[in-house]
């Protein structure tokens, strides 16, 4: 990825569970899709962590890297959103003071969260 994860983040170790079938095939995007979300649920995560700690210019770096989600190479290549409607629920609406996207966008960080120990 062309983006650093937040300060004491690491990339896990081992793929997802459903990643591990030897006999699963999996349309093309699904591993970069994986990597994409995994760096996502990370600064969704590093920007709640800020909120939480009234930490405003974390909050300011965290939703400025979310941002960038959209000018990673998976966004551009099989990302559906075609009205930016994934920009406007989780950034806009964040930067209007609205955490609720992140915290919609956060629930699906299993993996993340899993990885995390």
């Amino acid at each position: 990825l062309p983006f650093e994860l937040p300060a004491g983040v690491k990339w896990p170790t081992d793929v997802p569970t459903f990643m591990k079938n030897k006999n699963a095939r999996f349309e093309e995007g699904v591993a970069s899709a994986s990597v994409a979300n995994y760096w996502l649920c990370a600064w969704e995560d590093d920007y709640m962590n800020a909120v939480k700690a009234r930490d405003q210019g974390q909050q300011t770096i965290g939703l400025d890297m979310i941002a960038k989600f959209m000018d990673l190479p998976f966004y551009k290549a099989h990302f559906d959103d075609p009205n930016q409607e994934w920009y406007n629920t989780v950034v806009v609406t964040a930067r209007a003071g609205d955490n609720s996207g992140v915290e919609a966008y956060l629930k699906q960080c299993g993996y993340f969260y899993g990885q995390q120990g």
